[in-house]
């Protein structure tokens, strides 16, 4: 597995422009990868990431499709070339999970918006990369970082199920802007609130007030906008 401080970043030429004009320099870009899935020999299907906790990925990815309800569904995991090959054993439907109560203060939500951002060392060299992270009464469960929003999540979530860790009722931290997809993966995890230090959409908005769950957006230095279900900030 990779570590995303010393292999996160691979260095390439390029020609800036500034008050100097044309500059060549060399710059810090994000790696990324594309791997593929297979489930009991089916092959399931090809996903792009970054090329570090990687287990965590494929975990969370076969979680959102459906493939898997619980981590230790995965009785094996090789890697073969860029090729996962997953076997899984069979299990009974899981329940439907749903927003529990929870409640937060405002110094809470600024300090794990900050706190997210704080964290990445990656994001600071490269710009690069989006950050998830699950916390619980203020603390941080899960981080983890990826090119992409959505393997981001992805990661989180896959790093709870390998640890066993409980998704429902937690707060999903999140870098980027939210669409659609990422409140829907926030309802299916069971999370209570979002806060995210970018904008939400209309369709996620939606997402979340359908789902119950608290969403907060352009969290940042000491200011936030609550968009749905704003009782659960306190204080």
């Amino acid at each position: 597995m990779h570590n995303q401080e010393v292999c996160g970043a691979v260095e390439r030429q390029i020609t800036a422009w500034g008050p100097e004009g044309f500059v060549t320099e060399s710059r810090e870009l994000v790696e990324e990868v594309r791997c593929g899935i297979t489930v009991n020999g089916v092959h399931q299907g090809v996903f792009t990431c970054s090329p570090w906790d990687l287990e965590d990925a494929v975990t969370g990815w076969l979680w959102f499709r459906g493939l898997i309800h619980s981590g230790d569904e995965i009785t094996r995991m090789e890697r073969e070339g860029a090729t996962f090959h997953v076997a899984t054993r069979s299990v009974s439907q899981p329940c439907c999970e749903a927003a529990e109560a929870c409640r937060l203060t405002p110094e809470e939500v600024i300090a794990l918006s900050n706190g997210l951002e704080e964290g990445s060392r990656l994001f600071r060299r490269t710009g690069g990369v989006h950050t998830a992270a699950l916390a619980k009464d203020g603390q941080f469960l899960i981080r983890r970082e990826d090119v992409s929003r959505h393997a981001a999540v992805d990661k989180a979530l896959g790093a709870c199920l390998r640890q066993q860790i409980p998704s429902r009722g937690t707060v999903l931290v999140f870098s980027g802007r939210v669409a659609g997809e990422i409140a829907q993966k926030a309802a299916d995890m069971g999370c209570a609130a979002i806060i995210a230090r970018s904008a939400p959409t209309d369709y996620a908005c939606a997402i979340a007030k359908q789902a119950g769950i608290t969403l907060i957006g352009f969290a940042r230095d000491d200011r936030f906008n609550i968009y749905t279900c704003p009782q659960r900030v306190t204080g």
